[in-house]
């Protein structure tokens, strides 16, 4: 049982240029013409959060049916209303664990996981819309003691997911502009793998292994059918008051739908924890992450135009860096003081061929020329709207600084209170528009039995 208050504000909103838009573009609009008042062009605040009712319900069950049988459950059920438009928006959601230890060198978990989402937003414009949709997951994990300080860890999950008004959202990424490409109805994926984990110690253990994941109908053009990830982690504690962690993983993603796509991932994350006094801590961190990608990319690929711009692997290149600092104290074990400070660093961008010399090298362009209806003009301006594009729409230059913090105190007969700041600072030296602060206040008193 438990009860929140919540507030969250942005200053200031983002703004975007947008306009002229006339009245007569409305015609699907659930009030008369006349009523709507013409737009003119101008900055306009962006994603204004519209005032909504939010309550929760949840439940949770651990049950020892025997020292080698465990479970624990939970269920929630939550509620939003948008109070502007009175639009419902309800989900329930439901996971179950069961941990079975049959012999001594054999542990197996079992785990269901569910989410529902059943949204009342009925859209008077096409292509908008709120979808509702049902997804789970049901996996089983096998540990085998092979040998002394030596195990193999074997994993299989099954998911899926169904969606409800699918064919109202639009993916921006279809090939071609006139005839979208909307979200799948129904997918499914099986992802399966191995690992091994050496613990000759308590003072360090060393882990690492091979997991693929394939997607039958992914629900996005930007979902690979086939996902290969290498992961590798390792914990030393060379001082009882000092634990070191690093975790690193490299992502292989191919066989993306319709779209000529490929995907690498690299992520490595390291994390120092110091145990300064006996209820004192303080966690140091960096994690870094590198994307290399290479995606289709079209700017017009209809020959009629006299010129095609239709580019199958256009690098993508993406480098975040986080950095931390953590500190928790617990005073006589009743009241705590949990502070935090992230800064990350996030650049991105695409590098398009942008030579007007090298028609010939996309596609179809070479039969224009040699059929002489090929136009250099067009072709240099729809290389010059393809940079514009590559840099300030879809290029990433946004440093952040957030800084969170928590107080709480533990009252008898199991109940527990808090107060939680969350503060962000957001600079997008590409767009700087986009600049703001985001700031969330929490107060919630509870009781767990």
């Amino acid at each position: 049982m438990s009860g929140e208050l919540r507030f969250n504000d942005r200053l200031p909103y983002p703004t975007g240029t947008f306009g002229p838009f006339e009245n007569e573009d409305e015609h699907l609009a659930p009030v008369p013409i006349s009523a709507l008042p013409d737009t003119a062009a101008g900055s306009y605040y962006l994603d204004i959060p519209a005032q909504s009712r939010y309550s929760v319900d949840s439940v949770s069950l651990n049950w020892t049916a025997s020292p080698e049988l465990i479970f624990t459950g939970q269920a929630s059920y939550r509620r939003m209303r948008d109070v502007f438009t009175s639009n419902p928006q309800n989900a329930f959601d439901a996971n179950a664990m069961l941990s079975w230890h049959p012999q001594e060198r054999l542990h197996f978990t079992a785990d269901y996981r569910q989410q529902n989402l059943v949204n009342g937003f009925v859209p008077y414009f096409p292509l908008y819309g709120d979808m509702s949709y049902h997804e789970h997951w049901a996996g089983l994990t096998a540990d085998y003691d092979l040998a002394k300080h030596l195990d193999l860890e074997a994993h299989y999950e099954r998911s899926g997911i169904s969606r409800s008004n699918a064919f109202l959202w639009p993916q921006i990424y279809s090939p071609d502009n006139t005839d979208l490409q909307t979200v799948v109805p129904s997918s499914s994926s099986n992802a399966t793998g191995l690992a091994l984990r050496y613990h000759p110690s308590s003072r360090w253990n060393a882990r690492a292994g091979y997991e693929w994941t394939g997607t039958h109908n992914p629900g996005y053009l930007l979902v690979p059918q086939s996902n290969n990830r290498i992961f590798g982690d390792v914990t030393l504690a060379p001082r009882r008051w000092l634990i070191f962690t690093d975790d690193a993983n490299f992502i292989i993603q191919n066989a993306f739908p319709i779209i000529q796509r490929r995907n690498r991932f690299y992520v490595d994350t390291a994390d120092a924890t110091l145990v300064l006094l006996k209820n004192w801590n303080l966690d140091l961190g960096y994690s870094y992450q590198q994307n290399n990608l290479g995606t289709y990319m079209a700017f017009q690929n209809d020959t009629a135009a006299g010129y095609v711009v239709d580019e199958p692997f256009v690098p993508y290149r993406q480098l975040s860096q986080t950095y931390w600092i953590k500190s928790g104290y617990k005073f006589k074990n009743r009241a705590g003081l949990n502070l935090g400070l992230i800064h990350n660093s996030a650049h991105s961008g695409m590098l398009p061929d942008l030579n007007p010399n090298d028609p010939t090298l996309l596609s179809y362009n070479s039969s224009l020329i040699t059929q002489g209806t090929f136009d250099p003009g067009l072709f240099g301006q729809a290389l010059g709207a393809v940079g514009l594009g590559a840099t300030q729409v879809s290029q990433v230059n946004v440093p952040q600084f957030i800084g969170q913090g928590k107080v709480y105190y533990l009252l008898p007969r199991g109940f527990d209170a808090g107060f939680l700041l969350y503060y962000g600072s957001y600079r997008d030296y590409t767009n700087p528009n986009l600049n703001g602060i985001l700031r969330s206040y929490n107060i919630y008193f509870g009781r767990s039995w």
